[in-house]
């Protein structure tokens, strides 16, 4: 994305138009190229979040990894998983650990299932870290880097 400044405007009839404008690299330089993690949104979300929870008969659970704009190639990303789950006992983890988002997409989803046992036990966690991403691109958002990472929380309930 490239910003652009002003050459000309024209009032006509009480109407501001835009008649002319030419690329601004010199001071506006192409904006990063990000990737970031958050929690699929409900159908009526109005907000992202990079957590989410659910009881242990939830089945399969998505996130989904987006990149800030689509690309004309393919955006292949590694992950980590951690947290106090324990993968084959509360839950099935993804493999291979990695996500592609497709040439002319915003986003690709993530996802696993929850084991649901008979066992009583506290609540647990699934973390999925973002590991890396193509040469130039940033994992996280804004200048504090968030959204590197997504956590799902597995409520008992037995």
């Amino acid at each position: 994305m490239f910003m652009y400044k002003l050459t000309q405007l024209v009032i006509l009839g009480g109407i501001l138009l835009l008649t002319g404008c030419q690329r601004d690299d010199e001071n506006y330089a192409p904006m990063p190229k990000r990737v970031y993690i958050v929690a699929k949104p409900a159908a009526n979300a109005t907000a992202f979040t990079n957590s989410a929870s659910g009881s242990e008969s939830v089945a399969n659970v998505f996130a989904q990894v987006y990149v800030n704009v689509p690309y004309d190639y393919d955006v292949k990303v590694t992950f980590t998983l951690g947290g106090t789950a324990i993968p084959s006992e509360d839950y099935k983890e993804p493999t291979p650990l990695e996500v592609t988002i497709l040439a002319g997409q915003h986003r690709a989803d993530i996802g696993f299932t929850v084991i649901d046992d008979k066992i009583k036990e506290k609540a647990e966690t699934v973390v999925i870290n973002l590991a890396s991403a193509p040469e130039g691109f940033e994992l996280g958002l804004g200048s504090a880097y968030g959204y590197k990472s997504y956590t799902y929380t597995i409520i008992d309930n037995d």
